[in-house]
């Protein structure tokens, strides 16, 4: 592995049930969880409900590209997306897995202007993560 990039937008924090969510916003999930199921693989019990878009992009492509997957998706339903997330918890999360034995160059992580000014109009917090694998 040289590197691996996962990227998803998600929605937190709301009673109602995660296909609720997919109705007021128009989009397919990737994955959506209850409060009180356990995190897959994992005895942790998740605190919240969940809904995820995840980025439809092949793992070792670039963070650009993912986040550009993602950015299509929610600019085509900006105004419901900012609502839900006005309302309740939206979060981008990316982390970059770097592979620390790789000779090849580590990838690029850049926001461009468009991408953080769609997350600051809808209300979303943006959390990146850098893992350093073996």
């Amino acid at each position: 592995m040289e590197h691996e990039v996962k990227i998803y937008f998600a929605i937190m924090g709301f009673e109602e049930s995660p296909h609720a969510i997919t109705e007021q916003v128009g989009i397919q999930p990737t994955k959506t969880w209850l409060k009180g199921e356990t995190i897959q693989n994992t005895a942790i019990r998740r605190k919240n409900n969940g809904w995820e878009l995840s980025s439809s992009v092949p793992g070792n492509s670039s963070f650009d590209a993912h986040l550009k997957a993602i950015a299509v998706t929610l600019r085509s339903k900006e105004v419901k997306v900012g609502e839900i997330c006005r309302k309740y918890e939206g979060q981008l999360s990316c982390a970059v897995y770097i592979s620390v034995s790789s000779e090849n160059s580590l990838p690029a992580i850049s926001f461009d202007h468009e991408t953080i000014d769609l997350f600051a109009r809808i209300g979303a917090e943006i959390n990146c993560e850098l893992y350093l694998v073996p």
